[in-house]
């Protein structure tokens, strides 16, 4: 009987995920431990389309199936933060024997593209999960008009898994052209799954209806497989114009899957170079200094703390109220601040902050500050000198 059956697809139509990691990449093809029974405990239904779908289990609409153009699962942009709507499946649709058929209504509601993916992910008592994706076989019928669905065949509508698909029925065509919605991830790998649609081009008319209907294998748990591999080391290699570096990948475990797991490493190079500056300053400079004292009305108390990375407090003594400038040059002896304000008798502080006057910070190095007192004066003012470190 040829309800639901399976249409195998050329060699290479799952080929059209495009992976690209920086260390390595373990694809497992098909299954790597061994299957075993699976007893359902819960089962999650996740869809993405252009533009809408409604989705049968063996005969049995999953949510509320509306008539086209509606749906109960929708079209949902690339750049969107919402995610693939995922919807529970009742354990009462699946069936008994684990040979579950999926039947997909994909409607198109206008003359653009017209794609769909699918995951049905069912978790088993005994630990581990049985799926049934797009990316497996299936058949395909394109109503251009949107009016004529698949004939009934045999009294069995064309979502009743024991519909028998007569021709036009064919088989669904992986989309090798770029599509612009969310799609549906396969469970196992995390990827995204290939869109399907009538064609390559995914191009409908609208508003035209595209039929799907896959057959599932009895259910089989995948667990995690009993054996990893450890790539080392992990972290980046550093060689030289001369040496060979060498990674190597060591397995931990026997797999014995059939057919066995094919291993695929991808290395990518890339020159990294990093710098971390070291100063040192000798002999260390004294945060007291003897200032030059100009007229007596100004003295240059000390620079605190020198060196310093941050802020450096210069301080500074008035016999009477004055304005204070202090000028600060590098060694090639270029001015590149200068800070004043107005002091009162007594003590005072003048802050650099290690910035020029446009507010960009100055490189590491030494530099020479004249404080000055300018009114009443100007006095002869004092100099010292100060090493910055960033």
């Amino acid at each position: 009987m040829a309800s639901c059956r399976r249409l195998a697809k050329p060699p290479g139509a799952h080929l059209g995920k495009n992976l690209s990691l920086i260390l390595a990449i373990l694809l497992c093809v098909n299954s790597c431990g061994h299957a075993a029974p699976c007893t359902p405990i819960a089962a999650t239904l996740c869809v993405g389309v252009d533009d809408a779908a409604n989705v049968w289990v063996n005969g049995q609409c999953v949510a509320s199936c509306p008539a086209p153009p509606s749906g109960d699962f929708n079209y949902i942009p690339s750049h969107s933060t919402q995610p693939v709507q995922c919807i529970p499946v009742s354990l009462a649709l699946l069936s008994a024997d684990g040979d579950n058929c999926i039947a997909v209504e994909l409607i198109n509601t206008a003359p653009v593209q017209v794609w769909a993916t699918w995951a049905l992910t069912i978790s088993c008592s005994g630990g581990g999960i049985s799926t049934l994706t797009s990316d497996a076989a299936y058949d395909a019928y394109h109503d251009p008009t949107g009016a004529a669905p698949p004939p009934p065949n045999a009294g069995k509508a064309w979502y009743d898994p024991y519909y028998d698909e007569p021709s036009p029925w064919g088989a669904a065509v992986s989309v090798s052209a770029a599509v612009y919605g969310k799609v549906a991830t396969d469970p196992l790998s995390g990827l995204p799954l290939v869109p399907q649609s009538w064609d390559a081009a995914a191009d409908g008319p609208g508003p035209d209806v595209v039929y799907f209907r896959q057959n599932g294998p009895t259910p089989t748990a995948t667990p995690t497989p009993p054996w990893t591999a450890t790539l080392s080391p992990t972290d980046s290699l550093s060689p030289t114009a001369s040496d060979s570096p060498t990674q190597t990948l060591t397995f931990t475990g026997s797999p014995t899957a059939s057919p066995s797991c094919t291993i695929t490493l991808t290395a990518t190079i890339t020159p990294t170079f990093s710098v971390t500056p070291t100063y040192s300053v000798t002999p260390s400079i004294s945060p007291t200094f003897t200032p030059f004292n100009g007229d007596g009305a100004f003295k240059l108390l000390g620079l605190y703390p020198n060196p310093f990375q941050d802020q450096l407090q210069v301080g500074y003594a008035l016999q009477a109220p004055g304005q204070v400038r202090m000028t600060v040059y590098n060694v090639a002896g270029e001015a590149v601040a200068q800070r004043s304000q107005d002091g009162s008798v007594g003590a005072g502080t003048l802050v650099w902050r290690g910035d020029n006057d446009h507010g960009a910070r100055c490189a590491t190095g030494v530099y020479l500050l004249h404080v000055q007192l300018l009114d009443p004066g100007p006095g002869g003012g004092a100099w010292a000198r100060a090493v910055l470190l960033r």
